[in-house]
This record gives structure tokens, C-alpha cells and sequence, in this order.
């Protein structure tokens, strides 16, 4: 006859030190990161002429996914670029460590 493990073994709950390990008491780890990023030239109102590249992203692959899977709104900033005279317009989220990772393999950073 087969001998089975110890009772032990299956009815503790997993534990850090002296507490439950609970989904809702574990801090989930965040990343904040530029998710896209465009240059326009040099326009009258960056803010008007930024919301068509802006829906035009929210409308693709990588856009949809960003819009499902960051944990705040995505904002946009907008800066000067002197490089090419007009203004370079960052979105920029949070995302969970997982949604980073999975991010990164499957766009990376181009």
C-alpha cells in the first residue's frame, strides 16, 4: 500500500510571514511609460491638430489594446520640437508589470 502525504501539506494556506496572501493585500507593481509618440509640424493649435493622430492610434491594434489595458487615463503631453520645428506629442500610461512585459515582446520600443 502506497503511503500519502501528510494532511499538512494541502490545508495551509500560503503565507508571508504571518499573514494570508490575499489577491486584494498584494500591491500590484506599475510601470508608467510612453505608449506612442508623433511629430507635428508647426501648427496654429498643437492641441486641435493632435486629436486626429490620437484617434487615428486608438483605432489600431496597439491603440485598442493601450486603451483596454492601462490602469488610469492615458494623457498626452505636448512639447516643442526644435529638431524638426513644429511640436513632438507623447501619450503616456500605466500599466501593470505583466501588461508591460506583454507589451514590450510584442511591440517593443522601435
Amino acid at each position: 500500500m502506497a503511503q500519502s502525504k501528510p494532511q499538512w501539506q494541502f490545508d495551509q494556506p500560503y503565507k508571508i510571514g504571518a499573514r494570508k496572501l490575499r489577491a486584494s493585500s498584494v500591491p500590484t507593481p506599475t510601470v508608467k511609460l510612453t505608449l506612442h509618440q508623433f511629430i507635428m509640424g508647426d501648427v496654429e493649435d498643437p492641441q486641435l491638430y493632435a486629436a486626429a493622430p490620437i484617434y487615428d492610434w486608438q483605432q489600431t491594434e496597439k491603440g485598442k489594446w493601450c486603451m483596454e489595458n492601462a490602469l488610469d487615463e492615458i494623457k498626452f503631453y505636448i512639447t516643442q520640437d526644435y529638431q524638426h520645428y513644429g511640436y513632438r506629442v507623447a501619450l503616456v500610461g500605466t500599466l501593470s508589470d505583466i501588461d508591460h512585459t506583454y507589451f514590450q515582446l510584442k511591440w517593443g520600443s522601435k
